[in-house]
């Protein structure tokens, strides 16, 4: 800028410079250079002197003409500065307005769940009385001691844990009668986390689908909103992701992984804006299930065509 108001002066000043050679070099040459000769013998020297008055006068004239286009020049470019400036901060507005609409609606839904969960928290064997037995006749039998979980809010989400905890017990257990081996490889634990999360998914549907169709929007919204720079769309994903607890983090990560549900849209955006860089992987039920949710590379994005 100071640069420009230099030129700008130094440009003024060799106009006004021009003008006065113009219009004074008669006086130099009389008062200067011939002082002592007459105004009638300057003729010849007035002759050709006259001719650089109509030259400097008319540079002064296009110095002038283009400084004031270079000052008219540097005006528009401010007003289209100020312009852009005024329409980013609306489009800033607009999308902030939507982004924490949509955040606080998603808070609402957090407020909703809620859960009761029945299960067998202990199991002992007891000398009973033998039904009709002798007197002083026992029988061993099973007592099983029954918790009922009732939560709300984010502690539905722990809850929603036990239960994948406990499905996943039963599973193992049915799947005793294949060999080590196979119980051991990646695949099979692939396809044993993908039945046991779809099975407590189908039970708590109307809840967890609910929230995780949500929380996909919210930061599809930012993902495909041309009303932020790139750069800006991390910051505002990391509002989310900072309120986002543990167990949330470690059911997100389960549900990326089956198909229709979370896979492959919102993986993609899980990976691309890091959603799970908080996440605790000592609360995963397997310590294999980070490398299965690796594998599951989704690189293209899918909304490039579409917004669905």
């Amino acid at each position: 800028m100071k640069k420009h108001l230099t030129l700008d002066n130094f440009l003024i000043s060799c106009a006004f410079l021009a003008v006065i050679g113009g219009l004074g070099h008669p006086y130099l040459v009389k008062y200067c250079l011939k002082p002592t000769a007459e105004f009638s013998e300057l003729g010849t020297v007035g002759d050709w002197f006259g001719g650089l008055s109509g030259p400097l006068i008319g540079l002064s004239s296009f110095i002038l003409v283009f400084v004031a286009f270079r000052l008219q020049n540097k005006q528009l470019k401010s007003q289209q500065d100020e312009f852009e400036r005024q329409n980013k901060s609306l489009s800033l507005q607009r999308f902030e307005n939507s982004f924490f609409q949509l955040l606080s609606f998603h808070n609402e839904i957090v407020q909703s769940l809620w859960t009761e969960y029945k299960y067998i928290s202990k199991t002992r064997v007891e000398e009973v009385p033998k039904k009709d037995g002798k007197p002083g006749e026992t029988e061993k039998k099973v007592i099983n001691s029954e918790t009922t979980e009732q939560s709300d809010k984010r502690e539905y989400f722990s809850t929603v844990y036990l239960m994948l905890q406990h499905n996943l017990i039963t599973l193992n257990k049915k799947s005793e009668s294949h060999t080590k081996a196979m119980r051991e490889s990646l695949a099979f634990k692939e396809s044993l986390l993908l039945e046991n999360y779809q099975t407590v998914y189908d039970k708590e549907q109307a809840s967890l689908g609910h929230y995780f169709r949500n929380l996909y929007h919210v930061v599809k919204y930012v993902h495909v909103s041309d009303l932020i720079e790139a750069k800006e769309k991390q910051y505002y994903v990391s509002i989310l992701r900072a309120q986002l607890s543990a167990y949330e983090l470690v059911l997100l990560t389960y549900n990326c992984l089956v198909e229709d549900l979370g896979h492959p849209k919102f993986k993609f955006l899980v990976d691309r804006y890091d959603l799970l860089q908080n996440m605790n992987r000592n609360l995963l039920l397997d310590k294999d299930d980070w490398t299965i949710f690796e594998r599951k590379v989704c690189t293209d994005d899918p909304f490039k065509q579409n917004v669905d």
